[in-house]
Parts: C-alpha cells; structure tokens; sequence
C-alpha cells in the first residue's frame, strides 16, 4: 500500500509517471468490475464528457499497455465502450490486506499496510479525491483495527516489546485517538516500565489540552489511576478501537431516536455469539420499519460490540436520547433475554426486563421488547403498529436459526465459509419455503461468487444470485433486505438503473440502513451520476 507502484513478474517497478494513469489503475484495481469508457473518462478528466476526455482515456490506456509490455492483453482488458483488470491476473496489496484482515491473518496483513492508499496521488479531479478520499479512511480505519487487536494478542501473550511497537504505531495513525495511548501504556506498564507509561499519560493529556482543550477520556484517566497504583495491567478495560465515533456531540433528531447495542452472548459458549446478533438485528429491524422512530442502523452500533464503552458516550456519539443493551443465554430448549431501555441524556433507566422462556416462544419476546420501547417512548403512540411494521407471516425457528447461522459466515468472506452460506439458506429454504430472507441471503452470496471469482463462472453465479433475489422479492416486495439483494446483483450486471431503483425503495422501507445508501452511492458513482444521490 502507501504509494502507487506497478511492479512487473520479476519484481521490478514499472515507471508511470503520469497521475492519470496511476489513477487509472488505483480505481480500476480496487474496484474489480469493469466500467465503461464514458464514466471512466468523466471520473478522471473531469464531470463533463467530450471527446477530448474520451482521447485522453484511450492515451492513458495506451501508455498502460506501454509499460505492461508482453503482460498488457492478459492484464487489461477493454473493448469500445468497456475496460477492467483482471485481477486473476495480478497481485492488488489492497485488496490482499483486506482479505487478511478479515480472516484474522493479522501479523500479515499489518506488514502490508505502510501508509494511506495511493499516498501523493492527489489533485487528479474532484471526483476521483472524493473517491479516493473515503477508500483512504475505510482502510485507514480497518488498519487501526488490525493494529489494535494484534497489539492485544501480543499482550496477553507477553509479548511486550512487540504490543510497544503496535501501541507505537497506533498513536502514530491517529495522534489523538484514545485507544492507541492506552494500549501503548498498558504494554509499557506490563513490560515493568510504569514511568514510561505515566510519561505518556502526562505528555498525552498536555497534547489535549493545548489543541483541542479538553482532557483524557475517563477510561483513559482510570488506566492511569490503576498504573500508578501498581495495579496489574491486564485488570484494565479492555482497549477498545472506534473509529466511526465522533468527537463532538451529534445533535439529536425530531423523534424517537434509539441505539440497539449488540446483546451479551451469556451462553458460555462462544459458537452462540451468532444468536444474540440475530436477535438484536431482529429488534433493530423491527423498530427500523416503524416511522416514528430513528434507530441508529447495526454497522454503527455494533461498533461498540465487547468494549466497555459509558452508555452516555455511545448516546453522545451517535447522537440518540436512548439506548437498548442487553444479553441472550440459550440453554437448549429454552432462553433467556434480559434487555434495559436507558434514557442517556438524563442517566435514567427507563425500563428493564428479563424473559425466561421456551426457545419457540423468542419471537414474541423481540416483539414484546419493541412493544415495551414502544410504550415507554411514546405512550400516545399505538404500539400495534410496531406489530403490523413487522408483518403477519408466520416464522420458522429452525429455520430463523439457519439464517442466522448462515449470515455470520457470509460476514467472514471466504470462499469456504461462502459455500456454507449457500448450505444454509438451501436448508431454512427447505424449512421455510416463504422466507424472503433466506433468497435474499443466498442471493448476495452467489453474487459475491461472481464479485471473487468463486464461483463455475461469473455468469451462472450471476443468474443463479439474479434467481434468488427475484423469488425473494416476490415473496415479499417490502422488504428491505430483498430489495438490495436484487439491486446488488444488478449492479453486479451493470444494469445501473434497475440497480438504483431497488436500492431506493430500500431505502424508502429502512432510511435508517447506512448500507443501503452506500450501495446507492457507489452504483450512482459506477454511472458518472454521483451527484444525483
């Protein structure tokens, strides 16, 4: 990562010196579709197309094949109206870092990011730097990530000097994020090195008060406070990395505005982390599909899953009057969901409840929670809506059961764990026929076939995702889910209309899904028509 470099089979650099070209490759690179002439040249040359743009493109393509030599056929692939990489062909450290972090390859993966993405490769237009602004920060932030919890696995293995380094680094990434200072004085105070690790607490502190006026974050203060009283490190809080909070207060919205945070899985058993997730992204569906209330949507909450954050913070961060925890224990036929509503501006619980129940009875206990934040929230409000929100069919608990497990392996993208996932959702079909979800499911998995090359080919794992995703919709054209199921595959197709029409009725029946409005964006972005979103 770091700079643009374009290396030949024997590893030596293919020189390139012109930004539009380096462009080029970058976009092209990451985004492993092809894209057609008229939207490459109005990304590189600027909104308006003409036929200079046009030429421009074909000089570039031209000085690429220069430089590829004997390569250039087999590596870019174009005709009159399209052009892609084939990525087969190549070696995208990108694309490598993300797949290794996802799978947990940490050590490797932290050895491949050295810098931002395409570090110097700027002012090519304004759209590209917006493009390659937002790809900068999502890898920026997952390397945050990766260092954060490799630093932690170096820790609990004694490995001090190295969760120094990861700690080091951190801090060097983002100099006023809280998290790295505190693993770095956790390794320093394992390590025996205690006035270091107050040193940087102090030198820390000063930093915040001289540029932005405030002082460390009470996690960080209490670190410091267990330190100088010689407290083992490893009875700290756990250092927790957040890069999608944000540092001033958000102001809140005109209705009910909730957090779901991810449920406690209290099983003893960490192979049912899946179920509590499933029964917090029911809830957080659920009260999704109602109006009156704005819920925080899952990537954003679920940020905050297995770190000691203040309730309050996570209210402040994302800017909602209320927050829902809570935690699962399933003991085989039979479960237990325990659930608090918090009114955070006030610090005041507002509600808590705990249900013991047979494992055939869970969903009426989500629409029991829904009913009771419901009632709490807003008395005046007809909580029978929330159960028409939800819809009248009836559910199949293996099969629900199914579906959750075969979403925790779709999140692990592999193409083992994605072969599961097509398993699975033929097992709760079988189950339950009329279950639009788990088309959908599967939908998104054969076209994440076609999208990695998993797949026979990249057309039968198109048609096959494209036969789901319509028997999904069929069975039930107001859900959300199944709508972006048949719009990504559209996508995948190059059909950007069918695409953006089904990502806006997605978003039309959940405004409050961020992914559906990302899809939206990016297919905008593919067309040259960013700015219609």
């Amino acid at each position: 990562m770091g700079g643009v470099k374009l290396l030949d089979a024997a590893g030596t650099e293919i020189t390139l010196r012109s930004r539009k070209v380096r462009a080029l490759i970058v976009y092209l690179a990451l985004a492993g579709v092809p894209h057609g002439r008229d939207t490459l040249a109005t990304l590189l040359w600027g909104d308006r197309l003409d036929a200079q743009a046009l030429q421009s493109l074909r000089q570039a393509l031209l000085t690429l094949r220069k430089g590829l030599g004997d390569s250039a056929d087999s590596v870019v692939q174009s005709d009159d109206k399209r052009v892609a990489l084939n990525t087969a062909e190549i070696r995208i450290d990108a694309i490598q870092f993300e797949e290794l972090a996802h799978s947990g390859s940490l050590e490797a993966a932290a050895a491949i990011y050295d810098g931002d993405l395409a570090d110097g490769l700027n002012d090519v237009s304004e759209t590209f730097d917006d493009w390659l602004a937002a790809e900068r920060l999502r890898l920026h932030e997952l390397a945050g990530d990766v260092w954060t919890r490799l630093g932690e696995q170096r820790l609990q293995a004694s490995n001090f000097d190295s969760a120094i380094d990861a700690g080091r680094r951190l801090v060097a990434m983002d100099p006023l994020r809280e998290p790295g200072h505190r693993l770095l004085m956790s390794a320093y105070s394992a390590a025996g090195r205690r006035a270091d690790a107050l040193q940087h607490y102090a030198t820390f502190a000063e930093t915040l008060r001289d540029e932005l006026d405030t002082a460390p974050d009470p996690q960080t203060q209490k670190l410091a406070e267990r330190i100088r009283s010689d407290e083992r490190p490893g009875d700290a809080e756990p250092v927790d990395w957040q890069p999608t909070a944000f540092p001033d207060p958000r102001p809140l919205v005109d209705r009910p505005s909730i957090a779901v945070l991810a449920f406690k899985n209290m099983s003893g058993d960490p192979e049912q982390e899946y179920f509590a997730d499933g029964i917090t992204d029911d809830i957080i569906t659920a009260l999704s599909k109602s109006r009156m209330f704005f819920v925080i949507a899952r990537n954003s909450t679920f940020t905050y899953k297995g770190k000691n954050v203040d309730v309050r913070r996570i209210a402040r961060e994302l800017g909602v009057q209320y927050v829902l925890e809570g935690s699962v224990r399933r003991e085989a036929d039979y479960v237990r969901i325990t659930a608090q509503l918090i009114d955070a501006t006030s610090d005041k619980h507002v509600w808590a409840e705990s249900y013991d129940r047979e494992l055939a009875d869970v969903f009426a206990v989500q629409d029991e929670i829904t009913q009771n934040i419901a009632a709490s929230v807003s008395p005046e409000y007809v909580s029978a809506e929330v159960r028409r929100a939800r819809g009248k069919e009836a559910r199949n608990l293996d099969a629900w059961d199914i579906y959750l497990r075969a979403y925790w392996h779709l999140s692990r993208f592999t193409k083992e764990d994605n072969e599961e996932v097509k398993r699975l959702c033929r097992q709760a079909i079988e189950l339950d026929p009329r279950g639009a979800g788990h088309y959908g499911l599967s939908a998104i998995a054969h076209a994440m076939d076609a999208l990695y090359g998993w797949g026979p080919s990249r057309g039968e794992s198109l048609g096959a995702a494209r036969e789901m995703a319509e028997a999904a919709v069929a069975l039930d054209d107001r859900d959300a889910r199944a709508l972006r199921a048949l719009g990504i595959v559209a996508m995948y197709e190059r059909r950007s209309d069918e695409a953006t029409y089904n990502f806006r009725k997605a978003i039309d029946l959940d405004p409050h899904e961020a992914e559906n409005r990302a899809l939206l964006g990016y297919t905008l972005g593919l067309a040259g028509e960013g700015r219609r979103v």
